[in-house]
C-alpha cells in the first residue's frame, strides 16, 4: 500500500503539502519510519519550518490584504 509513496516526485510533492498543512500526517511518517527510523529527523526539521516558520510568514503576508 505504501511502497512507492516519496518514488514520483509529483506525488512526493503532493505528500509533502498535505504535511505541510499537518493534515493526516501520521499517514505519511508511520510508513517511512517503519522503513527507515532516521526519516524521523527529516519529517520533524520539515513540520517545525513549516508549521512555525512558512506558516507564520505565509499569514503574515495574507492577512493585511484581507482586512483592508
Amino acid at each position: 500500500m505504501w511502497i512507492g509513496t516519496f518514488d514520483n516526485i509529483g506525488t512526493a510533492f503532493l505528500r509533502l503539502f498535505v504535511l505541510f498543512t499537518n493534515e493526516n500526517y501520521p499517514m505519511f511518517i508511520e510508513p517511512a519510519h517503519m522503513s527507515n527510523p532516521a526519516t524521523f529527523i527529516y519529517f520533524f526539521v520539515f513540520i517545525y519550518i513549516g508549521l512555525f516558520f512558512l506558516n507564520s510568514l505565509i499569514l503574515a503576508l495574507v492577512r493585511p490584504h484581507c482586512l483592508s
